[in-house]
């Protein structure tokens, strides 16, 4: 939902290992009264709705986006650049194939609508 640009409400479970900070780039609740709470506070509030979404939007494509993904396995391989088993991995045909891969099941998931397709305006409740 982050990289479309849409602003995130989950659970500590839902938001761990990402590296995402609460109240800054999503909102976190655990019971289901929170949970609503986090998710109208969002509804009534545009500008905050719209500072989560672009905050959220902005971590995702700076850490995960094809292009962040490509520099975390650049860096990989250059750490492993000595390592005779893994030198299959400096041939372009490997790294083609990591970028086909990648694109095709991770990267169109970084296609995001323009920018305030969604809006408060647009919602209807």
């Amino acid at each position: 939902a982050m990289s479309h640009g849409l602003p995130v409400v989950t659970t500590h479970f839902g938001a761990e290992g990402f590296g995402l900070t609460p109240g800054v780039h999503l909102l976190v609740a655990d019971t289901p009264e929170n949970f609503a709470d986090a998710v109208v506070r969002l509804l009534n509030n545009s500008d905050y709705y719209n500072e989560i979404s672009e905050a959220g939007y902005n971590f995702i494509t700076e850490h995960y986006s094809p292009k962040a993904m490509q520099l975390q396995l650049a860096d990989f391989l250059e750490q492993t650049k000595g390592v005779k088993p893994l030198k299959v991995l400096w041939s372009k045909r490997f790294l083609y194939d990591v970028n086909i891969v990648f694109e095709r099941h991770i990267g169109w998931r970084f296609n995001r609508p323009p920018k305030n397709s969604i809006t408060k305006s647009k919602m209807t409740y």
